[in-house]
């Protein structure tokens, strides 16, 4: 009678494995799909006017976290191993504060998304200033250095 208790409560606990697991796929499918969408976009709006050892280098960081994070559902490791690299993708999601040439691809990419265009960002006809934006009648925000190109005055 013991030995049909612990099998029922065996195939229980792989069952609850196997639905984690799968679970952790669905979840990491999605986040691998963003974190390579944001490492095109970061290298692409970066690797001709900046530093390309700073742009490869985050590129190859970004790779190695998305590789971190299916390591995680799919490899036994150790402890210190899964330290090292939570440590990892912890440090490529505020990548941004690390390296400012990265948040300056964030500002170009949301300029080009959402009309929130940081101070400083480069067009074809000048550069985003105070100014540039009052003078084709956008908002500008002082406090927080940006220009609201969605909608006009």
């Amino acid at each position: 009678m013991r030995k049909d208790g612990s099998a029922k409560l065996n195939k229980l606990k792989n069952i609850l494995i196997k639905l984690i697991t799968v679970l952790y796929g669905v979840i990491c499918v999605p986040i691998t799909f963003g974190l390579l969408f944001y490492v095109g976009i970061i290298t692409i709006t970066n690797l001709f006017e900046t530093n390309i050892l700073l742009t490869i280098g985050f590129s190859m960081f970004s790779i190695a976290a998305i590789i971190s994070l299916w390591l995680f559902a799919f490899k036994k490791i150790k402890m210190w191993v899964q330290l090292i690299i939570f440590i990892i993708v912890a440090i490529y999601f505020y990548g941004s504060l690390q390296f400012p040439v990265v948040q300056k691809g964030i500002d170009v990419n949301m300029c080009m998304d959402m009309g929130v265009c940081a101070e400083g960002i480069k067009f074809s006809d000048g550069i985003m200033t105070e100014e540039y934006c009052e003078e084709n009648n956008y908002i500008w925000n002082d406090e927080k250095k940006y220009c609201d190109m969605r909608s006009k005055d």
